[in-house]
């Protein structure tokens, strides 16, 4: 099959387009979000007067983060793809590497170059742990490419295997990570620049898991961050506030 994947400039941030060649056969998609009706978090859809209460794991440090988000995806009741970009992630699944790769760093590095973040001010970039291999890739080269010193999660958190015996995943995450004993002497290490943290992560539910991280590492020092993540859940039930695709002219 020969396939290319390319995302497209858009006039509106909240906007992916991404333009798939396949045997010469051009199809654009579109994936964009209605601001009116999301929580100012995550950007879940949410109900009119409704309070978002989806991620519930950054209620106690919403003050110590922005985030930015690639796509969001969705599953009917039979684990089926509601949308194009789902259904795309489950095609390249069977593709070679490269493809669900690249298509991963454009959509993030497109969305970090129009958060207008200050990137002068990160100290560090990191990641929540994991076994992923290709997210580990995609992260590291994102911060290279960013100029930003990047410091390996495995340097900064100990994590252990758990018991399953856990009323809730807060519980869960809370006994599975904790910092390092060298976290501190390796932030000593690196070269002096903002007060801000890079930190990705590929998906957000409750948000425990990216909660419980950013606790951690500001027992190391006041941080603030800068968190990017590949993707979100959308909870069923809620109204639509996306549509896919959005025809194009």
């Amino acid at each position: 099959m020969n396939e290319h994947i390319k995302l497209l400039e858009t006039s509106d941030p909240w906007e992916i387009i991404v333009r798939i060649t396949r045997n010469n056969k051009i199809e654009d998609k579109s994936l964009k979000i209605n601001r009116d009706r999301t929580c100012p978090i995550c950007f879940y859809p949410i109900k009119l007067n409704e309070k978002c209460s989806h991620h519930p794991g950054l209620i106690n440090v919403v003050e110590q983060f922005e985030m930015t988000i690639g796509h969001f995806y969705k599953l009917d009741y039979n684990g089926k793809p509601l949308n194009w970009f789902t259904q795309e992630l489950k095609k390249i699944s069977t593709y070679p590497y490269r493809y669900s790769h690249e298509l991963f760093r454009q959509i993030l590095t497109y969305r970090i170059t129009k958060s207008g973040w200050d990137l002068d001010d990160i100290l560090f970039s990191t990641m929540v742990p994991t076994t992923n291999h290709q997210m580990r890739d995609l992260f590291r080269e994102l911060a290279i490419s960013l100029r930003i010193q990047w410091i390996n999660p495995e340097v900064l958190f100990n994590s252990k295997r758990p018991t399953n015996f856990y009323k809730n995943r807060r519980d869960y995450v809370r006994d599975k990570y904790e910092i390092s004993k060298y976290a501190l002497d390796s932030l000593n290490k690196i070269e002096k620049r903002g007060k801000s943290v890079l930190l990705f992560d590929d998906v957000l539910y409750t948000g425990f898991t990216i909660g419980r991280i950013i606790e951690l590492l500001c027992k190391l020092q006041s941080f603030q961050f800068k968190v990017v993540i590949i993707g979100r859940t959308i909870k069923r039930g809620l109204i639509e506030t996306a549509y896919f695709p959005l025809k194009r002219p």
